[in-house]
């Protein structure tokens, strides 16, 4: 999933990406993992990702991630 939502920059963006998990995956849900959304999950491998806000329109924040160690541009 992150393959197909990655960036020139090489930030994915969580919202499309947890839809694409959705339709491969229907059964999933992070409530399974005791999160009620998929950046906590990503959140809770620090070790393999890293996460970045950014305000989006309105109150809605934008959450990226990309795996720990891929500083460069795609």
């Amino acid at each position: 999933a992150f393959e197909k939502y990655v960036d020139e920059t090489g930030w994915a963006n969580v919202a499309p990406t947890g839809n694409f998990i959705k339709r491969l995956k229907p059964d999933f849900d992070p409530r399974s993992y005791g999160y009620t959304k998929l950046s906590e999950v990503i959140a809770t491998f620090k070790g393999s990702f890293e996460l970045k806000k950014s305000p989006g329109k309105g109150n809605v924040n934008i959450v990226a991630f990309r795996p720990v160690g891929s500083e460069t541009d795609f």
